[in-house]
């Protein structure tokens, strides 16, 4: 073979590897274009829990439709107080499947149906943390949780959404945990103590206060824990004994859940309070708190109706026109004062999520896209940064809303 044909051979065969390098590295590129290359997974939103810090803080607007809402089915349930007020429902999901994990002090939505229509309601988790069983308690207060306390049966099945909120535990090993519960704002505490605030020894302090000894729930629950966990103090306050109650039922302390209180009882010390209970409760203890110089990082709080947590923005209303955009919807709407975002597109037939309809619950937060809002009044869920709560929110310039 002469010299010319040994190139031309050796030419020919770099130009064939480089040709078969090229097709391969477009394959890679491209594997659909394959047809023996493995099929991709598709990208799956995540649904679940990983973190206090990555929680489910908006419900769709038509959550009928959401599949993130799932059919559960009553296995339990049990009153959980002399006076037969507060009602504890445990349920599973109907398909036997497991249930979104979530975080102690979280809440779910249920549609309670109520004549011909339904209303969605926030209920607290009260129970320990688990995907195979949630536990709600609902005190008797109107027409939603008399519904369920009277029709609710063991078998029935009830819609709920994902479990949601950030009024949750964490853990701070420097500071003494003091949960301070009034009424039904036990559930997400009770919580607590099951998921978290108990582990490693820590030690915890619960203040609950109701009125009577006929209203306090849990109390063998509560004996349970303190036996499981030396370190647990529970201070029961009532604040309107009655003298027929049994000597086994005599609270620590009488009057009311107070600032006074808690500095009168509690050690020297750095404290982190988890603070839930009803407005009267909270628009006297938060202020007091902040007064008495615990820090915002050391001062969580919840709850039930309206209350005096700080808010966000307070800003005045603001009168004249503002134009507002539901992207989803693809609608465009006049704000000309006075009513809620969440009244204007009800106005319209736009159909958003709500609940308590004055910023206590966060059932309506959505994403604000653009524009600025502000409230009229201080609101007690603080929306993520970036969000608003269009039940109590009024525009202050153009707004476009991720609904």
């Amino acid at each position: 073979m002469s010299a010319a044909s040994l190139f031309a051979l050796i030419l020919a065969a770099v130009v064939l590897q480089i040709l078969i390098g090229a097709i391969a590295a477009a394959r890679r590129r491209h594997p659909e274009a394959d047809e023996t290359s493995p099929t991709q997974a598709p990208r799956v939103a995540a649904t679940g829990l990983t973190a206090p810090t990555d929680m489910p803080n908006e419900v769709p607007a038509q959550a009928g439709t959401s599949p993130a809402w799932r059919q559960l089915r009553v296995v339990g349930r049990a009153l959980e107080d002399a006076a037969g007020t507060q009602c504890s429902f445990t349920l599973a999901a109907a398909d036997g499947a497991p249930l979104p994990p979530w975080v102690a002090g979280q809440y779910i939505i249920v549609e309670v149906p109520l004549g011909a229509g339904a209303a969605l309601r926030c209920y607290s988790l009260s129970g320990p943390p688990s995907t195979e069983r949630y536990r709600i308690t609902v005190k008797r207060a109107g027409a939603a949780s008399t519904a369920l306390h009277d029709t609710l049966q063991v078998g029935d099945g009830l819609r709920a959404g994902p479990p949601a909120g950030r009024f949750v535990f964490e853990p701070d090993p420097g500071a003494l945990t003091v949960l301070v519960a009034g009424g039904i704002g036990v559930t997400p505490l009770l919580a607590m103590l099951h998921g978290g605030a108990l582990l490693d020894g820590r030690p915890a302090v619960l203040y609950y206060g109701v009125r009577d000894h006929s209203e306090l729930a849990f109390r063998a629950e509560l004996e349970d824990l303190r036996r499981a966990a030396p370190q647990l103090r529970v201070h029961v306050v009532y604040s309107a004994p009655v003298a027929e109650a049994p000597p086994s039922a005599a609270p620590d302390s009488v009057g009311l859940l107070d600032i006074d209180l808690l500095r009168r009882t509690l050690p020297a010390g750095r404290h982190r309070f988890y603070v839930c209970g009803p407005p009267a409760m909270m628009a006297t203890l938060l202020p007091a708190l902040r007064a008495w110089g615990v820090g915002p990082a050391d001062l969580r709080a919840e709850a039930f109706g309206p209350a005096a947590a700080p808010a966000r923005s307070a800003a005045p209303t603001r009168s004249d026109a503002q134009p507002v955009t539901f992207r989803r919807s693809g609608r465009t709407l006049t704000w000309d004062g006075g009513q809620s975002i969440l009244a204007l597109a009800e106005g319209a037939g736009l159909a958003l999520a709500s609940s308590c309809r004055e910023g206590s619950c966060g059932v309506c937060e959505v994403g604000l896209r653009s524009g600025a809002v502000c409230y009229p009044s201080p609101t007690v869920y603080l929306p993520a940064p970036g969000n608003c709560l269009p039940c109590v929110a009024r525009p202050t310039s153009p707004i476009e809303l991720d609904a």
